[in-house]
């Protein structure tokens, strides 16, 4: 439940921040665009006594982003792109439960996520600069396979189709290549929303995080049109 209230609370905040500065801010200064690749780790949150986490596992996510800094000083930048994130990993039921049966469960999903950030950038130090994100990322899942560790199926009491809202955050940095080139490198987190239990009234909650660390080139254009790479 407190996982729940956080989450909306998390929702319903970055909505209204990314609204905010789309109507204070319609006039983008800088568009940039780039593609990256970002190895990471994934885990799961669980609520409840039935399950518990297996630990974490390795994912890999690739995609191109799409940035627009607002304002006179760019110190703002709405950000977003497409994603591909293939994610495997385990979990199994909890020794301590008492519905416990030793079931072990193994999973790999694919997703195309479609991020929604806003970022904060620092000033100018050299040619460096800092930033921290802040937003939601839009989970669409394309391919599934969730079966028990001895190979038989076991997805009946799991949901993985649809879509899965994650609250992400990072911080990265940004290095001036030439004029027209930066290079940025960045960490960050999701944390997923959707309760991938079926029947979540009598289960609890189990909910998908995961954290990778990106590299990405980025094109500037000064406005729409101009500039090149």
């Amino acid at each position: 439940m407190y996982l729940k209230n956080i989450t909306g609370t998390f929702c319903k905040i970055s909505f209204v921040l990314i609204l905010g500065c789309i109507a204070l801010q319609s006039n983008a200064q800088q568009f940039r665009y780039g593609a990256f690749v970002a190895p990471g780790v994934n885990w799961w949150i669980v609520e409840g006594d039935l399950y518990i986490s297996s630990g974490s596992n390795l994912s890999f996510q690739v995609g191109g982003m799409i940035d627009l800094t607002l304002g006179e000083n760019e110190r703002f930048a709405l950000q977003s792109g497409l994603n591909f994130t293939s994610a495997p990993g385990s979990f199994e039921q909890n020794p301590e439960s008492l519905s416990f049966q030793g079931k072990a469960w193994d999973y790999s999903i694919k997703t195309v996520d479609l991020p929604l950030l806003l970022r904060l950038r620092s000033d100018e130090l050299g040619k460096t600069v800092l930033f921290a994100q802040y937003g939601l990322t839009l989970g669409f899942t394309i391919a599934d396979n969730i079966q028990f560790r001895d190979g038989k199926n076991g997805g009946d009491a799991f949901d993985y189709e649809g879509m899965n809202t994650s609250l992400t955050m990072g911080a990265g940095i940004e290095y001036a290549l030439n004029d027209n080139m930066d290079l940025m490198i960045n960490a960050f987190f999701m944390n997923g929303t959707k309760n991938m239990l079926i029947d979540d009234a009598n289960d609890g909650r189990l909910c998908e995080s995961s954290g990778e660390l990106g590299a990405t080139p980025v094109c500037k254009r000064r406005g729409l049109t101009s500039g090149h790479c």
